[in-house]
């Protein structure tokens, strides 16, 4: 989750040493050694800084640059990196995240499966070894179904998935 939210915070054109020093003082404000994979906060930049939005007792949303502590007044507010992401509600860490919900809602992230690779969500297999199977058996769904003991559904979704990603 944090190197998803680097990436794209990076794309943004915000620079490591700005990333580090907003890692550095979350961790402290925040208590926590992974502050950049929290439910609590929206993460914004403006292209230079990162920020965190926080909402405070009232609901008034409260924007202020993690890196020099400076509240920042926003109109519109953007928040892209959470979709997608399962928080634990223990302690607000992401758990796990679909890359593309919208169209594979059944292939997630996650660090506990797979090494945190693109996994079939229920059953817990590697997307690229069914489509690694599927690729040896010459596209025959059936097959690749009957070895792993799943649907054909899961193994179009996992297939789909490689090859859309490849891409």
């Amino acid at each position: 989750m944090e190197m998803r939210f680097i990436e794209a915070f990076r794309r943004q054109g915000v620079s490591m040493q700005t990333l580090r020093k907003a890692a550095i003082k979350a961790r402290a404000d925040w208590s926590t050694g992974h502050p950049f994979a929290l439910s609590k906060a929206k993460y914004l930049t403006d292209r230079r800084k990162v920020f965190a939005q926080i909402a405070e007792q009232e609901k008034d949303r409260v924007t202020w640059d993690m890196a020099s502590g400076q509240h920042e007044m926003w109109d519109v507010i953007e928040a892209t990196i959470a979709k997608g992401v399962e928080f634990d509600p223990a302690s607000d860490l992401a758990l796990r995240w679909a890359p593309l919900p919208d169209e594979f809602p059944n292939v997630w992230l996650n660090p506990a499966i797979a090494f945190g690779k693109p996994a079939l969500a229920d059953e817990g297999i590697p997307t690229s070894a069914v489509y690694r199977m599927w690729r040896a058996e010459r596209g025959n769904v059936a097959r690749v179904a009957n070895a792993f003991e799943i649907t054909e559904d899961a193994v179009r979704s996992a297939v789909d998935y490689e090859i859309k990603t490849a891409s």
